[in-house]
């Protein structure tokens, strides 16, 4: 900008230092709240003494709302991006004030203001750049979280459609083998509400001697209760599936990399890396016996167990020996917990393991070895 101070190398180094920093961190957001709460911590760390301003809006709405805080004003009236396509930029430059905004996968706009006093130094061009880029970062990490969220919608879907099968599948086993004390035109009526989801139902039997009808008087108790029990199971692998890792973290000089493809909706499958206080990561896949809600909530448990020793730092037998102890009590006796833990130091490569009654873990050596 014209009469504008020459900013130093040394200032140009420290801002594009900033601008790696604030990248990474906006690209590895885990939730929309997380993303939001990482955008406006690369902002101020990048652009300090300024008021910043985040806002949204809605696709097909004609007004912005603020996100996090709410001011005591107004929303400001942010550029919006000329077409339809996303991670389209629009901005105004001032000396002192910037407004930038961009089109999301979702069709909504989402943007910012940010102004500095007269006391502080106006906005240099690498700074400017440097917004441009992290508003670029955070709309690609906004429809990376967007298109993770279609992804787990669509495996849900799909596990309820292999339950609607594995229903045929039984009913073909069932009609196979009926007897006379349960009749084949009873069975087929209650297997019909069940995959369609229906609250009633009628079947009419035509033989020679007429016609007769089967009617279901306790279809209507039995859909009610099994709409409850898939509520509770959509509410179960919802819970688990916020208690697995949505990233797991970057670890120089590392390739880490996990993924959970359970049998049912639900089950006691369970796996996390976790950074440590110290510069460590724990390292952890368990497995509890047996499957559905019941595997399920021994999976919160240890879940939230294992967080709470973790953060102790504890030596690796006393944080198993102490583990045990409360999931013992937590669980029934026909449920018990396999797992194995891993403590790295990234620095220097020591790999510390525990094995508690989990199936072997190998290690892969660079020459082949096993």
């Amino acid at each position: 900008m014209k009469g504008q101070p020459k900013p130093s190398s040394r200032a140009i180094a420290r801002e594009i230092e900033l601008l790696q920093t604030g990248t990474w961190l906006v690209s590895n957001a885990v939730s929309e709240n997380d993303l939001l709460r990482r955008f406006r911590q690369s902002i101020t760390g990048l652009i300090p003494h300024a008021t910043l301003l985040l806002q949204r809006r809605d696709a097909g709405a004609s007004h912005w709302i603020h996100l996090g805080d709410t001011p005591s004003h107004e929303p400001a009236e942010l550029p919006t991006p000329s077409g339809h396509e996303h991670a389209v930029l629009a901005f105004e430059r001032g000396r002192r004030s910037l407004r930038m905004s961009v089109r999301l996968q979702d069709g909504s706009l989402f943007g910012f203001a940010l102004t500095r006093p007269l006391s502080a130094p106006p906005f240099t061009t690498t700074q400017f750049s440097a917004l441009k880029i992290l508003l670029q970062a955070y709309a690609s990490s906004a429809q990376r979280l967007q298109s993770r969220l279609t992804e787990k919608s669509l495996l849900f879907s799909l596990n309820h459609r292999v339950l609607q099968l594995n229903s045929l599948i039984d009913t073909g086993i069932e009609v196979s083998k009926f007897n006379d004390a349960v009749r084949p035109e009873q069975l087929a009526l209650e297997r019909a509400a069940s995959l369609t989801n229906s609250a009633c139902g009628r079947v009419t039997v035509v033989s020679a001697g007429g016609e007769r009808e089967v009617v279901n008087r306790h279809l209507h108790a039995q859909a009610v209760e099994k709409q409850r029990m898939e509520r509770d199971m959509v509410l179960a692998a919802a819970i688990q599936q916020r208690i697995l890792p949505m990233q797991l973290p970057a670890i120089t000089g590392y390739d880490v990399a996990g993924v959970n493809i359970p049998s049912r909706s639900v089950g006691g499958d369970y796996y996390d890396c976790i950074a440590l206080p110290d510069g460590r990561y724990a390292f952890v896949i368990a497995d509890v016996a047996g499957k559905g809600i019941p595997a399920a909530l021994l999976v919160s448990s240890f879940h939230a167990f294992l967080s709470a020793y973790l953060e102790a730092s504890l030596p690796l037998h006393e944080f198993a020996r102490r583990l045990n102890r409360v999931i013992r009590h937590a669980a029934t006796e026909d449920k018990y917990v396999t797992a194995f833990f891993g403590l790295l130091t990234p620095e220097t490569g020591h790999f510390h393991a525990l094995n508690a009654g989990h199936n072997p873990v190998f290690v892969l050596r660079p020459d082949g070895a096993v």
